[in-house]
């Protein structure tokens, strides 16, 4: 299972290409030394690196190396905004259960059931999928549940993220099933 590996951070591929470029050039920099620049700790650095291993253009390994995907992805776009790296990036995101799995549920169980949608609909539905694994963390209205729909929700709908595959939109403070 692999659900809260963003924490706060919504997937920015602004952020993405830059923490790419600072790994490329000097690999031996610590998480604190890429996370500065950016203004931030290690943690945001982490993090990133989560988005990175689960958008398929990092190796899940601790050590920094790209996927042979990466490496052409990078190559050819190293500022991640060419449509086909972004869909490339959100199929593999969205790919199986164990690569994240409440983005998996989004995309292949949410969505095809709801024309539109609250905020509210959706924390609910994500509560409902996580609370056999860990009740306390997944509860209904539980933080841990909140920061997930959020993040979930904003990178959805930030240019910088996957809002130009329209997926969803917003309209009226309803979520718009755009697909």
């Amino acid at each position: 299972m692999s659900v809260y590996f963003h924490a706060n951070f919504y997937l920015d591929r602004g952020r993405l290409s830059g923490i790419l470029k600072s790994l490329i050039e000097s690999p031996d920099l610590t998480d604190e030394q890429v996370a500065k620049p950016f203004g931030y700790k290690a943690p945001f650095t982490k993090r990133y690196k989560s988005w990175l291993k689960k958008c398929g253009l990092l190796e899940n390994t601790r050590k920094f190396k790209l996927t042979e995907k990466g490496k052409e992805i990078y190559s050819k776009d190293p500022d991640l905004n060419k449509t086909s790296t972004i869909d490339y990036m959100y199929e593999f995101l969205v790919s199986s259960e164990e690569n994240a799995e409440v983005w998996h549920f989004f995309h292949y169980t949410f969505l095809p059931n709801h024309i539109e949608f609250t905020n509210i609909e959706l924390s609910e539905a994500i509560s409902m999928k996580l609370m056999p694994h860990n009740p306390s963390h997944f509860a209904k209205n539980a933080p841990m549940i909140k920061v997930i729909t959020r993040v979930l929700l904003d990178t959805y709908l930030s240019e910088r993220a996957f809002k130009t595959l329209n997926i969803i939109g917003l309209k009226n403070k309803k979520y718009i099933n755009l697909k």
